[in-house]
Formats: structure tokens, sequence, C-alpha cells
């Protein structure tokens, strides 16, 4: 019963993975068809396309951080030393009760719906020594995608979920020729990422109602 049961979280943990994929490519096939993901963010279903005559990422983009009520996101040369632009996915009543009528930065709103605003949000200030060529021609270069990629955003359905979010806890447990790292249990719909500790647990009869009050503790 034990082997079942193992079988039984490891054939769920593909699926989980398996669905994630196909929901979040089907999203982006209806939008684009095969052009090929830059950068996505899976906990806000946003994501941007590569630039058109690209087949690797040109900027360096920056993690998701909170910016007033919202998310910013900024893209920069590779070495991170010039900022092109950002694009800014916030409340839209926040925006436009709070923020709009004073914001002095430069920007394009590409995007709106009854809840969010999506802000491709422009650089107003050098980023560059005027004296260095090279560099000038690097920032000029990425500046000239700047338009594109105001509009290459996209965005697509993330399933509901618990955990996992994002890194799995990773363990070791042998199980014949074979080894369990990471397990996945589902209750009420959502995939909740186990420990070592919880997976023993509920391997030896644990209920995962009792597992899942203990993590609030």
């Amino acid at each position: 019963m034990k082997k079942q049961r193992k079988w039984a979280v490891g054939i769920l943990l593909c699926i989980v993975a398996v669905v994630l994929a196909i929901w979040v490519g089907a999203a982006k096939d209806e939008k684009d068809g095969d052009r090929e993901s830059l950068y996505e963010n899976v906990d806000y279903g946003l994501g941007f396309w590569m630039p058109q005559g690209y087949t690797e990422n040109p900027f360096y983009i920056s993690d998701m951080e909170t910016v007033g009520n919202g998310l910013m996101v900024g893209f920069f040369a590779p070495e991170a030393d010039m900022q092109i632009f950002s694009f800014w996915y916030l409340d839209k009543a926040y925006w436009e009760n709070e923020v709009k009528e004073s914001y002095s930065g430069m920007y394009r709103q590409v995007y709106a719906d009854e809840e969010r605003v999506l802000l491709c949000v422009f650089v107003t200030d050098v980023q560059y020594d005027p004296e260095n060529r090279e560099k000038k021609k690097e920032y000029e270069k990425l500046h000239d995608l700047q338009d594109e990629m105001c509009d290459s955003y996209y965005f697509f359905e993330v399933p509901e979920r618990g955990e996992p979010v994002g890194k799995m806890p990773q363990f070791d447990i042998p199980e014949g020729d074979a080894h369990i790292t990471v397990a996945v249990a589902v209750h009420d719909g959502k995939g909740y990422a186990l420990t070592k500790e919880e997976y023993l647990f509920l391997e030896n009869g644990g209920d995962v109602e009792e597992m899942l009050k203990e993590r609030e503790k």
C-alpha cells in the first residue's frame, strides 16, 4: 500500500507540472503562436515576448518588486548598469485616484481592464557616460527595442494552487532502485509541496488537514 501511495505522489507531481506547462502554453499560443517567451512571472500570469529577430535575451531583467500598490519589473543592459525601461503592473483604482494626476514620469499605458493597468515606464535621465561611445551604442540599440517591447506583453491563466510557490523542498528517500526527492499532496484542489517530515507523516497514515493545521502553528 505504501509503495502504491509513493508512486501516486510521484505521478501526481508529474501531472501538476505537465498541466501547468500545458495551461501556460495554450494561453500563449492563443496570442502569438510559436513566438518565444522572454520573461514570465508565473505567480501573476504576466509575460513578455522575445523581440523580433532575437534568439537570446538581450536584456538583464530585474526581479519584480513592489512599487506603490503594484509590481514593477525593470529592463536593463546586460551588465545591469543602464536601465532601458520598466513595466509597472498595478491596481487601476490606485493608479487613477491616487497616482495618475501627480505622476511626473514618462509612460505609456499599454493595457487596462476593470481591476489592473499595465504601464510601460520610460527612463528620462542619461544612463551612460556621453564620452563612452561603446556604451552609447549599446544603449541606443536596446532603446530601439523599447516600443516593440512595450507591446510585447501577454497574460496567461495560472491554475489555482497553494504551495508549491517558489522552490520546492528537496529530500532523498530511497525506494527500490529509485529515489523520491520531491513530493506534492493535493487537498481541496490545491497542491502543497511537502517537506520530508510531512511526506513521511502522510506515508504513515497522517491526515492532510492535520498537517496543514500544524503548518499554521
